[in-house]
């Protein structure tokens, strides 16, 4: 089962997509994490990374460079180029 194949009864149409489904799971991956973080008395971003893994990924930045922003409304042939 497939998170489309579970979202399309609920959107009432077969033609879901997944950049819908996934933007839709943002909020309950939110949930999770804070809750997963509580539980653990994480208290910022650096503590969840395992510790031999912080100092490769322990680079920040200042601003974030791109957001990938697709609207809902674009025709999937401008989505998906070449299908």
């Amino acid at each position: 089962m497939t998170f489309i194949s579970m979202g399309s009864p609920i959107a009432n149409t077969q033609k879901l997509r997944m950049t819908f489904t996934l933007s839709s799971m943002v909020a309950l991956d939110k949930c999770f994490m804070d809750a997963l973080c509580t539980g653990k008395r994480i208290q910022n971003f650096d503590e969840m990374i395992p510790p031999e893994y912080r100092q490769a990924l322990g680079n920040h930045h200042k601003y974030v460079a791109h957001v990938p922003l697709m609207a809902y409304a674009i025709p999937l042939e401008e989505d998906y180029p070449g299908r």
